[in-house]
């Protein structure tokens, strides 16, 4: 059974289970959704998700964070953007939301990453609503870079990097410029700040969490992975932008955006391993090369309609059984043993440089000019390693 629910939620219901803020700031909240909902105002709500709305407007009028955070893994999350707009600052971990000024014209062009912002600004545009005309389109995607830069600007210790405005254009388009300054504000400093290093090398450590948590879950998927050596770089658009970049609907997107709100920050990663077991018997299908199952994997978000409930669950559950501190070190200790390994391999390497039957068994596949111009090079190589 379905019922015909207000697509913005009744606006004098939602107020009373907001009572807890001012007319004000209620009405500057809601206002930004209801132009944007005028010509498809209702929609059909499943029992399920009635259900759902219903405990969170009840634990919205409670302002119980603990039951909202428990909804965000639930089935249908937070429901709709008008719901989003009272409960992503909650359960962002916001304290006091203080004044920020915005920072004038000239800090914010002269700002070193400020160019990099508005060349990735720019060639967003699948991100904003097909409907909205030029002019809105415009405005908003300065918005856009007003909102990176005031976030780079006010921590100095953060770094820009591509696919920071995917994220930033999904908390716009719910929130607003102003509130969703402070969420993203706050969740650069912890879900996203690993990948606001300087590099991203940390982050491409943490990529390693997948094959080792896939390795446990299924070693013949492990193992066709392996040795096709297409390694995580696949999912390094996946995970630091919350999926945002790769998903095609955007519906799916904000529902993820509920999870990893209220989630670990490494829970991307584990929903990256829900989606391989997912699809591994296509996978296992696909001819074991790398171009040949990067192009595949590269593919899935885009392509396929994924069932993001069912995955979720799946990447709870995950990081129920491999918790991420277990996770991270046995990401250290492999890396450990890999850098233990191409050690030894390059110590090999050098001492056969003056293993004289090595030596000879290899020059003797050459010419007598290839034989005599290593012996050279290999008398230079010795000069200089003696004189050291």
């Amino acid at each position: 059974m379905k019922q015909i629910v207000d697509n913005c939620v009744d606006k004098s219901s939602l107020k009373d289970k907001c009572d807890d803020q001012s007319d004000e700031e209620f009405d500057s909240n809601i206002s930004d959704n209801e132009d944007d909902n005028n010509d498809n105002h209702f929609v059909y709500l499943s029992d399920n998700e009635v259900q759902q709305m219903s405990q969170v407007l009840t634990s919205l009028k409670l302002s119980d964070t603990k039951a909202l955070r428990r909804l965000a893994k639930t089935a249908d999350g937070f429901i709709n953007d008008s719901l989003r707009q009272q409960i992503w600052p909650k359960v962002s971990k916001l304290s006091v939301i203080g004044t920020s000024p915005r920072p004038d014209t000239d800090t914010i062009e002269s700002h070193p990453f400020y160019n990099q912002v508005v060349m990735d600004v720019n060639r967003s545009l699948k991100r904003f609503p097909p409907s909205i005309d030029t002019n809105q389109r415009i405005s908003m995607q300065d918005s856009l870079i007003r909102l990176i830069m005031r976030v780079l600007i006010k921590n100095p210790d953060l770094n820009y990097f591509q696919g920071y405005h995917d994220i930033c254009v999904t908390f716009l388009m719910v929130l607003g410029e102003e509130m969703a300054f402070y969420v993203v504000n706050q969740l650069s400093k912890t879900h996203f700040r690993v990948y606001m290093e300087k590099t991203m090398e940390k982050t491409q450590d943490l990529l390693d969490i997948i094959p080792i948590v896939v390795r446990e879950e299924n070693k013949t998927l492990s193992e066709h992975l392996e040795r096709s050596e297409v390694g995580t770089i696949f999912a390094l658009s996946w995970v630091i932008t919350w999926f945002s970049h790769v998903l095609p609907t955007y519906e799916d997107v904000t529902r993820l955006f509920d999870f990893f709100l209220v989630s670990h920050s490494l829970m991307p990663f584990y929903l990256t391993v829900a989606i391989l077991l997912y699809k591994q018997n296509q996978i296992l299908d696909t001819d074991c090369d790398m171009p040949s199952v990067h192009q595949f994997l590269t593919r899935i978000p885009e392509t396929e309609e994924l069932p993001i409930e069912m995955l979720i669950e799946s990447a709870m559950d995950l990081i129920r059984r491999y918790p991420p501190n277990d996770m991270i070190r046995a990401q250290e200790r492999a890396k450990k043993l890999r850098q233990k390994a191409e050690n030894s391999r390059n110590v090999g390497l050098f001492s056969k440089m003056f293993d004289l039957r090595y030596l000879f068994n290899t020059f003797t596949k050459f010419n007598f000019m290839s034989i005599t111009i290593v012996i050279v090079l290999s008398a230079a190589v010795f000069q200089f390693y003696r004189n050291i």
